[in-house]
């Protein structure tokens, strides 16, 4: 590879990443309206989020959940749910503002779907978002965004003795949100700090570092303890982690031959390589043959070719070889 090479690899494939990352307010990652009560999520309500990690990760324990809504619905048909406040629990159960039957339905959904779409998958697509930043997309705008900072990786387990769910950490790393990353710094030139998790780090630590970047910003807040639990999808953001050269083993696909050809480099001095590598004017190929060359390779036409299941043809001048086989059949046929 030639050393112009390397640096036209690195501008393939840092483009490449940042076209996995989806940065639009499509994606939940960038966007999660808290205020609709979909199936596929479940906010947490009046917990505190370095009390809740740790439970689930320092502690490994098991979260129970609470119903602190009603299931009976008003005259319009819309179930009464509990309002966030600011009252903080500090026990091992989390509070939800649905009503108990509402509360398993959509426990009972959440753990059917994230199953299924591990078996399918191969991933794990549960996560326990702490903390979210809102945002504004201009100054002035009436349209408040919220973005999860903090993804840590859950899954349900059913508890026999109570016949609901219950929630456990699982032990994957902490995922930080790379689109919503690339979108501050697209936009508006922020840099939110990394999850370098440790026996010592916090979500109140991390919040605050976050808080701290984003200062400058009018009318932008962090909800330190604003809590969800839902599906975010981070299989484009693991292609997005190997293609990163920091993770690659020491000099990476920059020692592969074909690693210009990738960058759209190298592919003549390839070639001429593999024509340097033959003797001159001889063919290369399958089924080429030179100009001057008058016998060639009867193509193997196997057991099926010809009558009395004749061996495949032999290498002649061309054309001998069928004619050769044709009279050689009709010898063996004459009395």
């Amino acid at each position: 590879m030639t050393q112009s090479q390397p640096a036209a690899l690195t501008r393939t494939l840092d483009a490449a990443r940042r076209k996995l990352l989806e940065t639009g307010t499509r994606n939940r990652l960038i966007h999660v309206n808290r205020d609709n009560q979909r199936a596929s999520c479940l906010n947490i309500i009046h917990e505190r989020s370095d009390e809740v990690w740790r439970l689930l990760r320092i502690q490994g324990k098991r979260m129970r959940f609470r119903a602190m809504g009603s299931d009976t619905a008003t005259p319009e048909g819309v179930l009464l749910l509990a309002a966030p406040g600011a009252q903080t629990q500090s026990d091992s159960q989390l509070e939800t503002p649905l009503g108990p039957e509402a509360l398993a339905r959509r426990l009972l959904r959440l753990s059917h779907d994230a199953r299924t779409a591990e078996e399918e998958q191969g991933l794990n697509v549960l996560y326990l978002a702490m903390g979210f930043l809102r945002w504004r997309e201009a100054p002035g705008s009436q349209v408040l965004r919220e973005a999860p900072l903090i993804l840590l990786p859950v899954q349900l387990v059913r508890n026999d003795r109570s016949s609901t769910f219950d929630l456990m950490a699982r032990e994957d790393d902490l995922t930080a949100n790379l689109p919503l990353q690339e979108r501050l710094r697209q936009d508006f030139g922020i840099h939110l700090p990394e999850i370098e998790e440790d026996d010592n780090w916090t979500p109140g630590d991390y919040l605050s570092l976050v808080q701290d970047a984003v200062s400058g910003q009018q009318d932008w807040q962090v909800d330190r303890d604003g809590m969800q639990l839902g599906f975010f999808s981070f299989a484009k953001l693991l292609m997005h982690r190997d293609l990163d050269p920091a993770n690659w083993p020491r000099g990476g696909v920059r020692r592969k031959p074909t690693a210009g050809r990738a960058a759209g480099a190298g592919v003549c001095g390839r070639r001429a390589a593999v024509r340097r590598s033959r003797p001159a004017g001889r063919p290369f190929g399958p089924g080429a043959h030179h100009p001057g060359d008058r016998r060639r390779r009867i193509p193997d036409q196997g057991h099926r070719g010809g009558p009395c299941g004749r061996q495949p043809g032999r290498a002649g001048p061309a054309g001998h070889g069928q004619v050769a086989d044709h009279h050689e059949h009709h010898r063996r046929r004459r009395p």
